[in-house]
């Protein structure tokens, strides 16, 4: 105890990691919106300065920021590439969703994987705002937990001319969902479809075991 170590790191309080001394950096750039600085601090030693200096970017919202961001995807800690993936999908565009979508097929702890998928969808809105049926069935079918709720919620708000060629596709989703939340909202949007098939699918669900569904 005597003995002439190095002075100990200030560290976090258990619980409370935004007392980290090291983190006053990533703040005062976050405040002052000093994107140079936090694209610096994406290269840290410490994967916490990475991880706040990702997650700030969701803040911040820099464009210039996209090729470090995208690089943090790669971080060898899963907390840094869950904040990067989240911010990326703030400032996105078509490079960026395709690297989160190479990333999260990647990823094997499942978390981490929804994680990625989640950052994916949100970057897929900002890129293009105006979605295809196509592409929201593909993500409904990957997403987990909320998220499906919602792809769905963008799916079934689609206008009739985009949903009606995919309408069978659409049906069997609905017929196989077991979501609440979500066979509720694809349910809403069978007023797009043609009646003779909206009528067979909807009568089907008159008998669900789910009063909410009936």
């Amino acid at each position: 105890g005597c003995g002439g170590g190095p002075a100990p790191r200030a560290m976090a309080p258990a619980g409370n990691k935004w007392s980290d001394t090291r983190l006053i950096p990533v703040l005062a750039a976050q405040d002052h919106r000093d994107g140079k600085t936090l694209l610096l601090m994406l290269d840290d030693t410490s994967a916490v300065v990475r991880e706040a200096a990702a997650m700030a970017f969701a803040s911040v919202q820099d464009t210039s920021a996209r090729g470090g961001l995208m690089a943090a995807l790669h971080d060898g800690h899963a907390e840094v590439r869950r904040a990067a993936a989240w911010a990326l999908s703030f400032v996105a565009d078509a490079t960026s969703v395709k690297a989160l979508a190479e990333q999260a097929l990647k990823e094997r702890d499942p978390s981490m994987s929804a994680s990625l998928y989640a950052a994916s969808f949100r970057a897929l809105i900002t890129a293009k705002p105006d979605q295809d049926a196509e592409q929201l069935i593909a993500a409904l079918v990957k997403s987990t937990g909320y998220q499906r709720t919602c792809v769905a919620e963008t799916l079934r708000r689609l206008p009739k001319e985009k949903l009606l060629p995919v309408e069978r596709r659409y049906v069997e989703l609905l017929q196989r969902e077991r979501d609440t939340s979500v066979k509720m909202l694809l349910l809403a949007g069978m007023a797009n479809f043609s009646d003779t098939l909206a009528d067979h699918a909807s009568a089907s669900l008159l008998n669900d075991a789910d009063p909410m569904i009936r």
